[in-house]
């Protein structure tokens, strides 16, 4: 048990991220932290894996972690639009963020089915 408001409670995390890089070695590179992820039953530190307009590989990341494709949900603003769902992995939340350009002709349609 780590104490709150010390590094150690990023302990877990760093745990699971060796654990991810480990296991998942060639995954697409993505831009990963350690935050505070809130989850419906928790707010915690975990894994924030962001990826940045490449739908193919924001769903290699979801299929490796074994994420339902209805979990994910989508979002967008402005001429962005995102995909965002949360699972464990090694005991830790992950927050997986798939964020894309929006394009009239190739408008989100809130999957993240890959044809």
């Amino acid at each position: 048990m780590s104490t709150p408001g010390t590094l150690a409670r990023k302990l877990a995390a760093a745990g699971a991220l060796h654990a991810l890089v480990s296991q998942f070695a060639t995954l697409p590179d993505a831009t990963i932290e350690i935050r505070t992820i809130i989850t419906p039953d928790e707010i915690t530190e975990g894994l924030r894996v962001s990826l940045h307009d490449d739908i193919r590989a924001f769903e290699a990341w979801r299929a490796a972690l074994a994420i339902d494709p209805d979990s994910v949900d989508a979002g967008s603003h402005g001429g962005t639009s995102w995909l965002i769902t949360l699972t464990r992995y090694a005991g830790v939340p992950v927050e997986v963020v798939g964020y894309l350009p929006r394009t009239p002709a190739a408008p989100l349609l809130g999957t993240a089915a890959v044809a």
